[in-house]
This record gives C-alpha cells, sequence and structure tokens, in this order.
C-alpha cells in the first residue's frame, strides 16, 4: 500500500509541475489581419542604425531571409513597385530573419534593393506578428492600421494589386483629437 501512496504522490507531482508550465506559458501570439492595428517594429539595419514602420505612410512590412527561394523571386516585383509609389508615400520595411548579415549585405547587392532592410535575428518582431514562413508581407495603412496580410509572394506588378495600392496611397490620414492636440496653441 505504502508504493502506491508514493506512486500517488509521484503522479500528483507531475500533474501539478505540469498545470503550473501550462498556466505560466505566455499566451500564443494571434495571427493579425485586416482592420487590426499593427504592433510597433523598431529594428536595426546593417550599421545598427534602428528603423522602425513610417507613420502617415503606407508601409509594406516584409518578412524575408536570403535562403528563400520565394523571396528571391518576389523581390524584384517589389522594387519596382517601391520605384512606382515611393513618392505617393509607399514605404517598405523589409525583415530580414537572417543570423548572418554577410548573407543580407550579399543579398541587397545583387538585387540593388533601395528600400530599407533591418534584422530580426532573434525573431522577436516576426513572432509577435506571428510569422509561419517567408514570405509574409503586412499592408498597413496611413493610419497604422492592416488592410492586408499576404502569406507567400506578393503580385507586385498586377494591375489590379497597384490599383488597389494607388487608393490605398491616395487616402489621407485620419486627423484624431490626440493629433489636432498636439497643434493647438496652449491658452486657445
Amino acid at each position: 500500500m505504502n508504493m502506491y501512496v508514493r506512486w500517488f504522490a509521484v503522479l500528483a507531482l507531475i500533474v501539478g509541475l505540469v498545470t503550473a508550465l501550462f498556466l505560466m506559458a505566455p499566451e500564443p501570439q494571434k495571427k493579425l489581419g485586416q482592420g487590426d492595428t499593427a504592433i510597433p517594429v523598431t529594428l536595426p539595419d546593417l550599421q545598427g542604425n534602428m528603423h522602425s514602420l513610417v507613420k502617415g505612410d503606407v508601409m509594406l512590412l516584409h518578412f524575408w531571409a536570403t535562403w528563400c527561394t520565394p523571396c528571391r523571386a518576389e523581390i524584384p516585383s517589389m522594387i519596382k513597385v517601391y520605384d512606382k509609389f515611393k513618392d505617393s508615400g509607399l514605404n517598405i520595411l523589409a525583415v530580414s530573419t537572417d543570423q548572418n548579415g554577410d548573407d543580407i549585405r550579399d543579398f541587397i547587392d545583387m538585387y540593388h534593393i533601395n528600400f530599407q532592410v533591418v534584422r530580426d535575428v532573434d525573431m522577436v518582431v516576426a513572432n509577435r506578428y506571428a510569422i509561419t514562413g517567408y514570405p509574409e508581407t503586412y499592408i498597413i495603412d496611413r493610419n497604422g492600421v492592416i488592410q492586408k496580410h499576404i502569406i507567400g509572394p506578393a503580385p507586385w506588378e498586377d494591375a489590379n494589386m497597384q490599383a488597389w495600392l494607388k487608393q490605398l496611397l491616395q487616402q489621407k490620414p485620419k486627423r484624431t483629437e490626440q493629433s489636432t492636440a498636439a497643434v493647438r496653441q496652449p491658452g486657445a
């Protein structure tokens, strides 16, 4: 009988530990989608300078890696859409999760990337956005709201995609009480 009590105590201890670990585990990240507010991003480039999402611009928050074949195929069309719309307020923050900075630098040079590339070596931002593969892109409007989430390579040169982006770029940021408070004069 004493042996059964010991086994029961061990089993109860194991169940208690597993339950405690389960309760202490962080909640899984919810996959963000259309209508959700973008999570703030601040990451370093290859020189260590910090970059964030640009408020007031339409942002492509693009997650990729140098070893990703679909990423390699997508980059030339992404560069073309950036060149076409950058003067209208389109901005790209390309988040690489590669460990080796030289691989990223070689990739940038090979494809002549002219938009901002940052590093997320520890995948902190990729995990916050619940990225499951590469490439993945969030299109964020001028108000910081996600308008589209694209898993896989996007058809950047497609006429419908470009018409949609042009329409998004034509929208003005919404003024909020908080944004107008900054321009009010004291005592007004």
